[in-house]
């Protein structure tokens, strides 16, 4: 259980730090 969270938390983590580069490289300021 503990496992599964840790990774769920990683992934979004993870899909976040993408998500935030790919809106930074498309919209720089």
């Amino acid at each position: 259980m503990l496992t599964t969270i840790s990774w769920i938390a990683l992934g979004i983590g993870i899909g976040s730090a993408i998500i935030i580069a790919i809106d930074v490289f498309n919209h720089p300021k």
